[in-house]
């Protein structure tokens, strides 16, 4: 290895020092990319590490992106297809100085946590203030008020509800909702509050045309509820006692009565015992005629 990538390895290990490990057995170097980890705007970490081979930087070495957190697979595979894309245009130069620089602007540049809150399951909104946004030290992303929600009621006991009832053990301490580790840091106590006490929705006032659309609904529903609870050809679009916004309703009146619908039921009904009838004989009839030839062959 020449004495300009050994140059190398020593800057890099005046800058970041313990966080920089080389394995000289496999002539490896894991160069981390967790660029100021505490910065609640920093959403990502991971660490490079470099096989470099003997005759680096001649030869390129080969870049690999591992212990990942904050990332979705669809991230970490675009930032190890960024490394190894760098490693190649920059074949036959020292490339740790670039390639760190390159990874860390890509972590950088996610503005918004890959996952979703895992509380309220809700997706990041763009330009969600970072200030809103609760960093784990297992690298595990909430809102403020959700995270601050979940650990205020685990934390909470049940009340006994009798003297001689024993009493609960204490809450274990409060855990990461994803993975479960203790959480070191904690969101504001108060900023429950903002969760549980949300200010209630306002109430719906509709306005004159669907007051107007709702009478003219309910004047349909009287009329079907007057003739049985048929639902009349001009009106089987609607459905009885529901506003539909938008639709006119019928304003002519029904065409059939009660009585007239009682009549129609009892004459189809007439039909249908005379057809069975004429099917009964019609059968009784198939049935003799069979009889009779089997008497006829008997008698030959």
């Amino acid at each position: 290895m020449g004495e300009e990538a050994e140059m190398e390895v020593d800057m890099l290990g005046e800058i970041f020092g313990e966080r920089l490990t080389i394995d000289n057995t496999r002539l490896g170097i894991h160069l981390p990319l967790d660029i100021a980890p505490e910065d609640p705007s920093v959403f990502a970490t991971a660490r490079l590490e470099l096989e470099r081979p003997r005759n680096y930087p001649t030869v390129a070495p080969t870049a690999f992106v591992v212990r990942s957190r904050g990332l979705s697979e669809a991230d970490l595979t675009s930032l190890q297809s960024a490394a190894t894309r760098y490693v190649q245009d920059h074949a036959g130069e020292p490339v740790m100085f670039g390639l760190i620089n390159e990874l860390s602007e890509r972590l950088l540049a996610m503005k918004l946590p890959s996952e979703h809150c895992a509380v309220c399951m809700s997706e990041w909104e763009q330009g969600e203030p970072a200030s809103n946004i609760f960093k784990t030290t297992c690298f595990h992303f909430f809102h403020r008020p959700c995270l601050a929600a979940f650990v205020h009621h685990s934390q909470q006991l049940p009340t006994p509800t009798s003297p001689f009832e024993v009493p609960p053990p204490p809450p274990a301490p409060p855990c990461c909702p994803v993975c479960r580790a203790e959480l070191r840091a904690l969101p504001d106590t108060h900023d429950h509050l903002s969760y549980d006490q949300q200010a209630p929705p306002e109430p719906f006032t509709p306005t004159p045309e669907q007051v107007e659309q709702q009478r003219a609904r309910q004047a349909v529903y009287d009329r079907q509820k007057a003739i049985g609870g048929l639902i009349e050809a001009p009106t089987f679009l609607f459905v009885p006692g529901v506003s539909t916004i938008g639709t006119d309703a019928p304003q002519s009146p029904p065409a059939a009565s009660l009585e007239e619908n009682e009549r129609e039921r009892a004459s189809r009904q007439e039909r249908d015992h005379e057809r069975e009838r004429r099917q009964e004989e019609k059968n009784r009839e198939r049935q003799e005629r069979q009889r009779e030839k089997s008497r006829g062959r008997g008698r030959r």
